[in-house]
């Protein structure tokens, strides 16, 4: 590693633990979005956001902080009273008071102490949760230096985040989305709220449980998934999900419901006959680790079968 070189490094709460006084402090710490996760790990939730916290916990007034403001335990940090610089983003207009990156009629506008400045237009139609990590993105780039010229320059040749809704293929009648990167019940949420309008979208779910919620899920999978798109990925969280869409009348008591036990079954099952148009999302919204190693193999496995089963000379074949 070159000590005077600039790296950018995701940390879970796990390698987060290991953090103590001799620890290097990132001159920009980024705390995205907190959910109820890895509840497998910590026996409540406060542990995790403690633990999530220790990300700035030796930053100095130098420093920067950046914090989702629309996320609702934002304020759970600010009460560890960070040292560092703090600056928000949000797809809501700031308080004047606040310091951040956000969205307001289609326009990303930074605001810093007080003054505000027009940064650029987003005309192309793209969802919230991209949205909050395209001004996460540009708000630390920002911060560390690079102009807003160099920063607007580069957005138009983003890459896609892979596993993370990264649309793998798409033509006139198919659109196929890895979310294999969804571990928990709210990143599938997130993936259901982008794609719920497309044409016949079918939803591929199921893995290991970490002690999470999935009720709110349930609902968003009555209210935007038909029960003969819905198909389930045999594991733990499967279970748990299957038995609180009873509970809410989506499947009726004593249902026949399939459960596969590979995503090999499952494409092969698709209904893609039956549709001229339709959208396949896999988001598991669990862990991985009763059938693969992580949600990288996870999905990994995926696009390969995806690519045996469909993909001849370029292109997907439903025959």
């Amino acid at each position: 590693i070159n000590k005077n070189g600039n790296y950018v490094l995701e940390l879970s709460s796990a390698q987060l633990e290991f953090t103590n006084k001799s620890t290097l402090a990132p001159h920009i710490a980024v705390i995205t979005n907190i959910y109820n996760d890895h509840l497998n790990r910590y026996k409540l939730f406060k542990h995790y956001i403690d633990t999530k916290a220790l990300i700035f916990k030796n930053q100095t007034k130098d420093d920067y902080l950046v914090l989702n403001r629309d996320n609702k335990y934002y304020s759970s940090f600010l009460k560890k009273k960070p040292k560092a610089k703090i600056f928000y983003i949000s797809l809501n207009k700031l308080p004047k008071w606040e310091n951040g990156l956000f969205f307001t009629r289609n326009k990303i506008i930074f605001q810093n102490k007080g003054k505000k400045f027009e940064v650029t237009k987003i005309n192309k139609k793209i969802s919230l949760h991209h949205k909050s990590n395209l001004l996460t993105a540009m708000l630390a780039a920002y911060l560390w230096g690079e102009s807003w010229q160099s920063i607007l320059r580069k957005i138009k040749i983003l890459p896609q985040i892979p596993f993370r809704q990264e649309i793998i293929f798409e033509s006139k009648k198919i659109k196929i989305i890895n979310d294999s990167a969804a571990t928990s019940p709210d990143a599938t949420i997130a993936a259901i709220e982008r794609f719920k309008e497309e044409k016949n979208l079918i939803l591929i779910i199921g893995g290991t449980d970490k002690n999470l919620d999935f009720k709110e899920l349930s609902f968003k999978i009555k209210r935007n998934v038909k029960k003969v798109n819905l198909f389930l990925l045999d594991g733990s969280a499967t279970k748990k999900l299957i038995d609180l869409l009873t509970k809410i009348w989506y499947f009726k008591k004593g249902e026949e419901i399939k459960v596969y036990s590979n995503i090999r079954e499952i494409l092969t099952d698709l209904p893609v006959k039956k549709y001229k148009k339709f959208t396949i999302v896999f988001s598991p919204a669990s862990a991985s680790f009763e059938k693969f190693k992580n949600e990288f193999d996870r999905g990994k496995k995926f696009n390969r079968i995806i690519n045996n089963l469909f993909l001849k000379n370029g292109k997907i074949t439903t025959n």
